[in-house]
């Protein structure tokens, strides 16, 4: 997936972003932000490459408390690369993680 555009679930409580894909490349927005509540969900799952650029942003923070962004590959593939300007936003309590 080669995301170039705007998925936004936000809300009141965050909402829910699942992508599964062979590869995955942010070169857009992703926001599940809570604007009353808690953040939402981003989840990446990739069997390949996970990119950032500099234009990504990941967004799932909340009003009451930071959501979650988890990139889940294979233990196989090295952790996801993100250039230095992709943004992810959280909160301290609950960061955003990258596992394989």
């Amino acid at each position: 997936m080669w995301n170039r555009n705007t998925i936004d679930v936000s809300g009141e409580q965050g909402g829910q972003v699942t992508v599964n894909s062979q590869n995955f490349e942010n070169d857009g927005t992703i926001t599940a932000k809570g604007t009353k509540c808690a953040g939402g969900t981003v989840s990446v799952t990739y069997q390949g490459n996970a990119l950032g650029s500099i234009t990504g942003l990941i967004d799932a923070s909340g009003k009451t408390q930071g959501g979650t962004i988890d990139f889940l590959g294979p233990a196989s593939v090295p952790k996801p690369t993100f250039r230095t300007c992709s943004t992810w936003t959280a909160s301290a309590a609950r960061p955003a993680r990258s596992t394989s």
